[in-house]
């Protein structure tokens, strides 16, 4: 898809989601509803017009609180993200 972007997608509808991780950037904007986010050992809501960042190599999973979830994901490739960014704050 490019040097930095792995993929996009626009989801909706019912979300089945079980602990994972994988090598490369997340980030989820959501659209429309409510989900938790359980990263490692913490739980975060989000809701509507917020974003989400999950970094690579997290263990997380998603659930969704409303009956209704609509998202876009964006996922960042591990390497070239890192080698475009400079700043040693956003990468720790």
């Amino acid at each position: 898809m490019g040097k930095l972007v792995s993929s996009i997608s626009y989801l909706s509808g019912d979300l089945v989601d079980d602990l994972h991780f994988h090598n490369e950037y997340e980030i989820l904007f959501v659209v429309e509803g409510k989900i938790e986010v359980c990263i490692d050992n913490s739980s975060f809501v989000v809701e509507k017009n917020q974003i989400v960042f999950i970094t690579n190599l997290e263990k997380h999973f998603i659930k969704q609180l409303t009956p209704t979830y609509k998202r876009y994901r964006l996922c960042l490739k591990t390497l070239a993200t890192d080698t475009l960014m400079h700043n040693s704050n956003l990468l720790s």
